[in-house]
């Protein structure tokens, strides 16, 4: 394994884009990874683009679940030496503008 990682690393958002692609990275390197992310679906695709991870469903705005994901980490893996906080949402907003 390369310096550049530890050897656990936790990615939230993984099965976005981004949560994806650092995980595969990481897997790449040799870390072992915890998969963490709402949608189910995408965790199981990426279990299998990410050999050795642990999935786990859950919402990062939840302590509970992000409690829960911390857990299963220490169990499985080990203690979490990397987090990706891949997490995150991207939607409509509105723009304000203040007049002068």
């Amino acid at each position: 394994m390369s310096d550049r990682f530890t050897e656990i690393a936790a990615v939230t958002g993984a099965a976005g884009a981004l949560g994806r692609a650092s995980a595969v990275g990481l897997a790449h390197e040799g870390a072992k990874v915890l998969l963490f992310d709402r949608d189910e679906a995408g965790l199981k695709a990426d279990r299998r683009a990410v050999p050795g991870s642990v999935p786990v469903v859950g919402d990062a705005t939840k302590p509970a679940d992000v409690e829960r994901a911390a857990a299963v980490a220490r169990k499985q893996l080990g203690p979490v030496e990397l987090l990706v906080a891949a997490a995150g949402m991207v939607g409509p907003s509105k723009i304000r503008h203040r007049g002068r």
